[in-house]
């Protein structure tokens, strides 16, 4: 937390999945690295990877920014919400 958050490990995940199976939605940050959100497409790629983590954990949906000189960055933003779709994440 000392960096703003990072992508939760997936086994942290799945332990929140089993100690609150009810729990109305359960959201992971993916974030791959500390020093703010313009990623390169190397980062974009372990967020994919960070992305399919979270569902098989038992994430309900995942939270993501991609930031390109300041404004969001559609193409990422676009790789990682197909990503996120594919899994049936939020």
């Amino acid at each position: 937390m000392d960096v703003g958050g990072l992508t939760p490990d997936p086994r942290f995940l799945a332990r929140i999945r089993q100690a609150l199976p009810d729990a109305p939605e359960l959201l992971a940050m993916i974030r791959p690295r500390d020093g703010g959100f313009e990623f390169s497409l190397a980062d974009v790629r372990t967020m994919q990877h960070d992305i399919a983590n979270a569902a098989l954990a038992g994430a309900d949906g995942v939270v993501i920014g991609v930031l390109k000189n300041g404004l969001p960055d559609p193409q990422a933003l676009d790789i990682l919400c197909a990503e996120a779709s594919r899994h049936r994440l939020k």
